[in-house]
């Protein structure tokens, strides 16, 4: 309410049209929405070097690096990948897309952990993972001196159960699951089974490791 306060009527009635609008852009395709939007308006900070780099080119770099992706996930169950300068998720969302160009469903056999000095970047970053329902950690802090000043999970992180997974030490080796989407393209559901996936803390960026045990209580400080 100390927030809305500062609005008037017109204006609040604007943000859920706005969200409806974003929303309707990640349903109608892949891309980093508001990170186009950002350089558009001419709002990055060029003074430290911010720029967000073009979706296209994101994808084609996504699509180099993903290697078989499906083979990751029968080894180890899913595949973690992590973004040090996030902006506002382009990058992740280009691999989210490159794992879905390849026939698996990144919503469940892929985990993002989102790092950005700004906070203005975090925050879109993490309402385009959100909407995307990418599982992933979104971190405000500094990926070279390893400070952190805040973090958020998405709900996609905390359906999948993933503070879970991501704890669970790794065991003998096995052939897990592969989480795959129907010839539509839409997203098949399948149910989670415990015992078919795990990981080790040592997969995780050392900002990650302390996020997924840490207290949530600044969750809703983001909104």
């Amino acid at each position: 309410m100390a927030i809305v306060s500062k609005y008037r009527r017109e204006e609040v009635e604007r943000f859920p049209q706005m969200l409806a609008e974003l929303v309707h852009m990640h349903e109608s395709e892949f891309g980093d929405h508001l990170g186009r939007l950002f350089q558009a308006l001419e709002l990055s900070n060029h003074w430290v070097g911010q720029f967000f780099t073009p979706y296209p080119l994101a994808r084609l770099m996504a699509g180099m690096t993903a290697g078989d992706v499906a083979a990751q996930v029968r080894e180890r169950g899913f595949v973690t990948v992590s973004e040090p300068a996030c902006g506002a998720g382009g990058m992740l969302i280009a691999f989210a897309e490159a794992v879905l160009d390849q026939g698996v469903n990144y919503q469940r056999a892929m985990h993002a952990t989102a790092i950005d000095i700004d906070a203005l970047a975090v925050h879109m970053a993490y309402v385009q993972l959100a909407i995307r329902h990418v599982p992933a950690i979104v971190v405000h802090g500094n990926a070279l001196t390893l400070e952190e000043w805040g973090h958020w999970v998405t709900p996609a992180h905390v359906l999948g159960g993933w503070d879970r997974r991501l704890r669970r030490p790794a065991g003998a080796a096995t052939t897990h699951e592969v989480p795959t989407v129907d010839t539509s393209g839409t997203i098949a559901a399948q149910p989670e089974r415990a015992e078919t996936t795990h990981s080790s803390h040592d997969d995780l960026p050392a900002l990650a490791r302390e996020a997924v045990l840490a207290r949530r209580a600044e969750q809703l400080g983001l909104f």
